[in-house]
């Protein structure tokens, strides 16, 4: 740091997002004191915004409803800093009015997360993206926070469409695998520990990850999708009977190796409307519909091509295929295993731009819970995305939003998603999923948890 400014040697990540928020005003108020001025005014305004009571008298008579003692006290607590920050903040010590108001934040904060019950019977999921935990081979710790934290199912990403973190003999192992060794027995037997279900995260199509020489030979045997531009891309095509094969045989795989408790889906769905328009796709989706191509892929382009429509139910049934598959033979294999999916949240548009209509999977009973991503910071979305949600689902499929914590469009401070929990209890839904479980939410979001939303231990019987 100098008098011209400020470097960092390092990008900036959006991790820890309210730690480094203050950093920054910090850097700010250093550089440039007159912004003290504004960044305390802002403190001062936030004291109250807690979770999706709307300032300080709804937030008392929240608590107070609980009837939560410790809940009451931490209240108290923030009312006295409050008007300390106040005083300091008339007297211009705005550095000193910056601390206090976040200190009074914290406390109504912490006075909210208090007054949340644990409902025993709801599913209280998290997705884990690395597949390794929070702890990177240690995953009796992950499972043990977790389960304190009130979490019952934990959703590790143990597969993608071309590389396993699992001793597996039909995909390519990852360097994960061969750095921390099979993550899912790992995961399994910690989760068996501390009474969590594991539903393994199965990603496919995608090959991301996926070993060069894998993806090389994929896309010479003609499996991999191409573009409306006629690119190639990294992602299997849904058509191809090889790839549903391969998808099938590599989740049979993992349910009758592991003492898992369900199986659950992710990019089950087409990259976007730009794919796929592959030579194998045109023999297929003519000989399907006895149409006759002349101009491809110009005949069947989303909008504008002749065939358009007949060519989006076509894609459509793609993805709906390997569902369906996947639902008989997981039954077959195993009754007791529970099939589900992440699913995009804006229905019936992921229908004509990816292929995915989960409504559909739902109804037909081929799953047993969706999880739509709705992932936003703003409230009235995400209340407005799972209203229709509901309104569209057989009330027998349970439904848990996907709540984006730390999601590309979505970085949500602790009382925010406490907040999405509290909305998505009140509207009618079957649990939540937190993404995405790491160290980050573990230091953020999961003490949150522990002091209501989660308290008490969860009935295995959800």
């Amino acid at each position: 740091m100098g008098e011209a400014g400020v470097f960092f040697s390092h990008i900036f990540l959006p991790d820890d997002i309210l730690t480094k928020t203050r950093f920054l005003a910090a850097l700010l108020g250093h550089l440039v004191p007159e912004f003290r001025h504004p960044l305390a005014k802002r403190a001062i305004e936030m004291m109250t915004t807690v979770g999706h009571t709307d300032g300080l008298e709804a937030l008392v008579m929240f608590v107070q409803e609980s009837g939560v003692p410790e809940a009451v006290q931490a209240l108290e607590t923030g009312k006295r800093l409050m008007e300390k920050a106040r005083s300091e903040y008339d007297s211009k010590a705005y550095n000193a009015a910056i601390t206090t108001a976040r200190a009074s934040r914290e406390a109504f904060s912490r006075a909210y997360f208090l007054s949340h019950i644990s409902l025993e019977t709801e599913g209280r999921a998290v997705w884990n993206h690395s597949g390794l935990g929070a702890y990177p081979g240690d995953w009796d710790r992950s499972a043990k926070e977790l389960a304190a934290a009130g979490v019952n199912m934990i959703l590790p990403n143990m597969a993608w469409a071309g590389v396993a973190h699992y001793s597996s003999k039909v995909l390519p192992q990852s360097k994960t695998f061969t750095q921390y060794g099979d993550q899912l027995a790992q995961c399994v037997t910690a989760a068996r520990t501390y009474d969590l279900e594991v539903h393994v995260w199965k990603i496919t199509w995608n090959l991301e990850g996926a070993p060069k020489g894998f993806v090389e030979k994929m896309r010479k045997d003609g499996r991999t999708q191409v573009s409306a531009a006629g690119k190639p891309l990294n992602w299997l095509c849904p058509s191809h009977p090889k790839n549903v094969q391969l998808e099938v045989e590599s989740i049979l795989e993992i349910v009758t190796n592991y003492d898992v408790d369900g199986i659950h889906l992710d990019y089950i769905r087409y990259p976007g409307s730009h794919a796929c328009y592959c030579e194998e796709c045109r023999k297929r989706f003519t000989l399907a519909t006895r149409q006759q191509i002349d101009e491809w892929p110009a005949a069947v382009l989303p909008g504008t091509g002749t065939y358009s429509d007949e060519y989006i139910e076509w894609r459509t049934q793609q993805i709906t295929r390997l569902v369906r598959m996947l639902h008989k033979r997981l039954r077959e294999a195993n009754p007791d295993i529970k099939l589900s999916a992440a699913v995009f949240g804006g229905y019936p548009a992921c229908v004509t731009s990816i292929g995915q209509d989960w409504i559909a999977w739902a109804k037909a009973g081929y799953v047993d819970f969706v999880c739509p991503m709705n992932y936003t910071e703003d409230t009235n979305y995400f209340t407005e995305l799972f209203v229709n949600q509901l309104a569209l689902m057989p009330k027998e499929v349970a439904i848990y939003p996907g709540i984006g914590a730390t999601a590309t469009n979505s970085l949500l401070t602790p009382d925010a998603v406490v907040e999405q929990i509290y909305l998505s209890r009140s509207l009618g839904a079957s649990g939540w999923t937190i993404f995405d479980y790491s160290l980050d939410i573990s230091e953020t979001v999961l003490p949150a948890l522990e002091m209501g939303v989660g308290k008490r231990k969860a009935n295995p019987s959800h």
